[in-house]
C-alpha cells in the first residue's frame, strides 16, 4: 500500500466458486437487454475502454436491480456482497491496528 496503493487479498471467506458465479452472473447482468435502451437501468459503458459497470451502493440495491431476474443470480450476488463486506471488515480492522488505533476505528466509518 505504501508504495503503489494497491494490495491483492486472498481469503477463504471468498471462495473461486463464489467468485467465479459472480462473475458469470454479473457479465450475464451487464449485457442483458431489461430496459426500453436495451441495458439494465444503470449500467455505465466506460468511455476510454470496453468496460461496463454498474454502481450499486448497498444490497437494497442489488435486489432493486436484480427483481426482474432470476432468483438464483440474486441469492448469488447477495452472497458474493456479503463476503466481501466481511472482508472489508477484516482488512479495516488490520488496518486500523497496524496504524496503532482502536481496531474499529476504520469500520465505523
Amino acid at each position: 500500500l505504501q508504495t503503489s496503493g494497491f494490495l491483492l487479498l486472498q481469503s477463504s471467506e471468498i471462495p473461486l466458486e463464489l467468485q467465479e458465479a459472480a462473475i458469470q452472473v454479473a457479465l450475464a447482468l451487464l449485457v442483458e437487454p431489461t430496459s426500453g435502451n436495451g441495458n439494465i437501468e444503470g449500467v455505465i459503458n466506460h468511455p476510454t475502454d470496453p468496460k461496463r459497470y454498474l454502481m450499486l451502493n448497498s444490497l437494497d440495491e442489488v435486489g432493486l436491480q436484480l427483481e426482474c431476474h432470476d432468483e438464483s443470480a440474486k441469492t448469488i450476488l447477495v452472497e458474493y456482497w456479503k463476503a466481501l463486506e466481511r472482508v472489508k471488515r477484516q482488512l479495516l480492522t488490520c488496518l486500523a491496528i497496524g496504524l496503532e488505533l482502536e481496531p474499529e476505528y476504520f469500520v465505523r466509518l
